[in-house]
C-alpha cells in the first residue's frame, strides 16, 4: 500500500521501537510514497532486532549559539527538529528519554550546553513530548506537528496549573476618585487614586520566578503556558488556596553539601526554578519547588547530588512501546560526576 511520508514515519518508528510481532519493512517508491510490507514473524523478535529499513533521506544540521536545527529531506518532503538554546533549561530529561542517545547536555566551563547528533536522531519526538519548557519543535513541511501525540502513542501530561478564581478575594468597593477609604492591602486609610480599586492580591503573580502568570482585570491566569515549569511557588504563596500545581515527576533529590567547596555555586546558578540556596557553608535544595529536571546533577562535578524520579504522571494510556522505554529511563537514578 502507498502512504504519505508522515504515515511512513509512523511505520518507521514502529519498526525502530516495536514491541510486538509485526516488523515493518520499508521500501521507497518515488516521488513521495513508500510501500509497506508487514512481515509476521510468528514469534517475538530477538532483543535488538529491527525491521529492514531502506530509507536514506538527505540529512543536515545548522547550529548557532542560540539555535540548533537538524532535518532530513525525502524527495520534496522536509522534516526539521529545532532546539532553542536560549529557552532551554539544560535539564537531563530530553537526554534521558532519547532512545538513540542523539541529544545530550554537557558542561562547558561553568555553564551547561545542549547539542544533538543529526546522524543518530530518529525524529521519534520523545524529546519534544517530554521537554518541560518546551524548547524543542518538530515541523513537517514547515508546520509544527507531533505525530505520535496525535496518534495517542505518547499520552499528554496533566494541565500545569488549576486556578480557582472563585476563592480569590473580591475587589474593593467603588469609591469616588480622591476620596479617603480603608485599604485592605495596606491596612490603613489611604486616598483613593482611581474610581476602582483592583483585586489587591497578587501573591501568585509576584512569586512566579518565570513571569508565567498575569493578573488581568479580576482574573489570574497563565500568561504563557510555555514559561510555567510546575515549580509550585505560586501554590505555596497563595494565601487563599486558589492555586494547584500538577507536577509530572515525583521522586527524591539529595544534596551532600559536605562535598561542596565553599566557593562553588554551579548548581545554584544552573537551577531553573531557584530551588537551591546557600547559607554560609551550607547548601540545600528546597524539595517543594524542585521539578526534578536534573540540571544540578549535570553541572555538579563533585558527586554531591543524587536524583531519582519514581513516578511519571500522564493522562490516558500510551499506545507506543517508546513511552515505556522513556519512563523506564527517567526512573533510573542519576548521580552527579565526581
Amino acid at each position: 500500500m502507498c502512504l504519505p511520508l508522515e504515515q511512513i514515519h509512523l511505520f518507521r518508528l514502529a519498526c525502530l521501537y516495536h514491541s510486538g510481532n509485526d516488523i515493518p519493512t520499508i521500501y521507497l517508491k518515488p516521488p513521495r510514497f513508500a510501500c509497506i510490507n508487514l512481515i509476521r514473524t510468528g514469534t517475538p523478535p530477538a532483543e535488538g532486532t529491527r525491521g529492514k529499513e531502506v530509507m536514506k533521506p538527505n540529512r543536515w544540521k545548522h547550529a548557532t549559539p542560540d539555535r540548533i536545527e537538524i532535518g532530513f529531506r525525502l524527495y520534496r518532503d522536509k522534516v526539521t527538529l529545532t532546539i532553542d538554546r536560549e529557552a532551554c533549561i539544560h535539564g537531563s530529561i530530553c537526554e534521558t528519554v532519547c532512545p538513540e542517545d542523539a541529544i545530550y547536555v554537557y558542561r562547558d566551563g561553568e555553564h551547561l550546553e545542549i547539542d544533538i547528533r543529526e546522524d543518530l536522531c530518529s525524529f521519534c519526538e520523545a524529546c519534544v513530548h517530554f521537554c518541560p519548557v518546551p524548547c524543542i519543535e518538530v515541523k513537517w513541511g514547515g508546520r509544527m506537528k507531533e505525530l505520535l501525540s496525535l496518534q495517542n502513542a505518547l499520552p499528554p501530561f496533566p494541565e500545569k496549573i488549576t486556578i480557582n478564581t472563585d476563592i480569590c478575594p473580591e475587589k474593593c468597593r467603588d469609591n469616588a476618585k480622591g476620596s479617603v477609604r480603608w485599604c485592605r492591602k495596606e491596612r490603613k486609610t489611604i486616598e483613593n487614586p482611581s474610581l476602582e480599586c483592583p483585586k489587591h492580591c497578587t501573591e501568585c503573580v509576584d512569586h512566579c520566578h518565570r513571569e508565567a502568570l498575569t493578573k488581568e482585570e479580576e482574573t489570574t491566569k497563565l500568561k504563557d503556558d510555555r514559561l510555567c515549569l510546575r515549580c509550585a511557588y505560586c501554590e505555596v504563596a497563595c494565601p487563599h488556596g486558589a492555586m494547584e500545581v500538577h507536577p509530572v515527576y515525583q521522586g527524591t533529590i539529595h544534596l551532600d553539601d559536605t562535598k561542596c567547596p565553599a566557593s562553588c555555586n554551579l548548581c545554584i546558578d544552573a537551577c531553573p526554578v531557584e530551588a537551591i540556596h546557600r547559607e554560609g557553608e551550607h547548601v540545600f535544595i528546597e524539595d517543594t519547588y524542585c521539578i526534578l529536571c536534573g540540571a544540578c546533577v549535570k553541572i555538579c562535578d563533585r558527586g554531591a547530588i543524587e536524583l531519582r524520579r519514581e513516578e511519571v504522571t500522564a493522562q490516558g494510556e500510551a499506545a507506543a512501546a517508546l513511552w515505556e522505554t522513556c519512563v523506564a529511563n527517567l526512573k533510573q537514578e542519576m548521580v552527579s560526576e565526581g
